[in-house]
């Protein structure tokens, strides 16, 4: 210690919400032999401090330690009530910090309550899973014909997740707003296409007065197929290209093998027609053979017969005009995408009717079904979905090139255009060569034509909608080296197309 004085001095004052409190302590430890330790208040300090100097013990070696023992106690009790002033220090604080979080958190109760909202609507989608889950097993089991109440969410501003809806499902024929059924029975088969595809399915649709309705979407029954279909009064023309021909020969299948029709899972009824078609060693033959008793209902017109493919309808036309169809359905979009660099040489009158997609095509069809005095329900089928995954060789490395704007690809085929179209704006032939590619691009851009064209007329005699089955393909239903067609998904399609007849014109058959 030597001759050298150690002072601890420590002052705290603390103002903390209403309440004001101060403390203040001195130490004072030293090992002058004039001086005798002392530990005091700072009202007391300088008393204690002149009593100790009056104090003049003996000096020697039994004082010496003595005043050595003193010291090292004081210098304990000194540490102790540093530590115990501390931990009172910390004690009040903290306590002051609680109350100003309670205070804070009374006043704010819209924080709360948005708390309190998203936890209310998560248990509430939880509850509705587990409900999709139980019908979904009793669905697996023998109910197969237990409607399945999916929990669907639509991108519609017309679809209500707010309201519960009512427990009695009505037609989407009786619907007030049949777009966002359809729409909603679209988001529930793109979804789960495996076990939502040949089910029957409600879907929950927003009135347009603030109340919500059931809909109720046949599967794929022997009955849905008769009233969409083979016993209509009026009959139904389907015409187009491969992405019609093939679902309608799964439809004559159909209609020649009824057993086959499933409302299980689409996997096992894609399996059943498959061993069916098997056994049957002549089995197109019986159906082409069944499909001409029963043409007076349905038909097929390959608009791909007439080469080059789809340029010249005329001859179509005549075939349409002669059936006087109720229901026609329509599409040839694919057949007017090019892949210039990949081989896919697009001729130049397909180049024409993508360049005058509009006037050539959708409106020629408009003025063609005015003539039709039977027909009420016209469908644009939307232009397939093209998975570029499934792309290889040629057709990749040429997709590639043009998602990429290279500049020796755009440029070959715009010379290429010019050449053979030389009055039309090259702004016209640079938007071909990009948009009108053979891939997501150019099918997204044909159908958004499309929208917007059905979007634009004026009403009709006839009801005209766009069938969108774009949205329900995707890449896990094609196949490589193709990616346009999806033949694992027709059944689904075929499907929703009876529904967006029924839903139209009525189950009247």
């Amino acid at each position: 210690w030597g001759q050298s004085s150690i002072n601890f001095s420590l002052t705290c004052h603390h103002s903390l919400g209403k309440d004001h409190r101060g403390l203040a302590a001195s130490f004072v430890v030293t090992s002058d032999p004039d001086h005798r330790p002392s530990v005091e208040t700072d009202d007391a300090a300088t008393e204690t401090s002149s009593k100790s100097n009056e104090e003049k013990p003996f000096p020697g070696p039994l004082y010496d330690e003595r005043q050595k023992k003193r010291a090292a106690q004081t210098s304990l009790v000194a540490i102790g009530t540093i530590m115990i002033f501390l931990a009172f220090a910390y004690h009040e604080i903290t306590t002051q910090i609680f109350e100003w979080n309670r205070d804070a958190s009374d006043t704010e109760d819209n924080d709360l309550l948005d708390a309190h909202l998203v936890s209310s609507d998560g248990a509430s989608y939880e509850g509705t899973t587990q409900m999709f889950e139980s019908n979904r097993d009793a669905s697996d089991g023998t109910e197969d014909n237990d409607l399945l109440d999916a929990p669907l969410l639509s991108s519609s501003d017309e679809a209500s997740t707010q309201q519960p809806p009512p427990t009695t499902p009505m037609t989407c024929s009786l619907s007030l707003n049949k777009t966002a059924s359809i729409e909603q029975l679209l988001n529930a088969l793109k979804t789960d296409p495996e076990y939502n595809g040949l089910r029957d399915l409600n879907v929950t649709v927003e009135d347009g007065s603030g109340s919500s309705n059931l809909v109720q979407f046949e599967g794929l029954t022997l009955d849905l197929l008769q009233k969409a279909f083979f016993n209509r009064t009026g009959r139904v023309i389907i015409g187009g290209d491969s992405t019609l021909a093939h679902p309608y020969k799964k439809l004559q299948f159909l209609e020649s093998y009824p057993d086959l029709i499933s409302l299980g899972n689409l996997s096992q009824a894609n399996l059943a027609i498959s061993h069916a078609v098997a056994e049957h060693v002549n089995a197109n033959e019986t159906i082409n053979k069944n499909a001409t008793i029963q043409q007076r209902y349905h038909e097929f017109i390959d608009f791909r017969k007439n080469r080059p493919t789809g340029c010249n309808s005329s001859i179509y036309w005549q075939q349409i005009a002669s059936r006087d169809p109720e229901v026609l359905v329509l599409n040839m979009g694919l057949h007017w995408l090019h892949l210039y660099a990949g081989e896919r040489r697009t001729p130049i009158c397909q180049v024409k009717m993508w360049l005058d997609y509009e006037e050539s095509w959708l409106q020629t069809i408009i003025e063609k079904a005015r003539r039709l005095p039977g027909l009420r329900l016209l469908l644009f089928k939307t232009t397939n979905f093209v998975c570029e995954d499934m792309f290889s060789g040629y057709w990749k490395e040429a997709n590639q090139l043009y998602n990429a704007k290279d500049g020796p690809t755009m440029e070959e085929c715009e010379v290429r255009i010019e050449k053979k179209l030389p009055e039309r704006d090259k702004r016209q032939i640079k938007s071909f060569c990009y948009n009108g590619t053979l891939n997501g691009r150019g099918a997204a851009h044909l159908n958004s034509r499309l929208n917007k064209f059905v979007q634009n007329l004026q009403p009709e005699v006839f009801q005209v909608e766009v069938w969108n089955d774009h949205d329900v393909e995707s890449c896990e239903y094609t196949t490589a080296h193709d990616g346009r067609h999806y033949h694992i998904l027709q059944l689904v399609r075929l499907r929703y197309l009876a529904n967006v007849i029924l839903c139209y014109l009525g189950d009247d058959a």
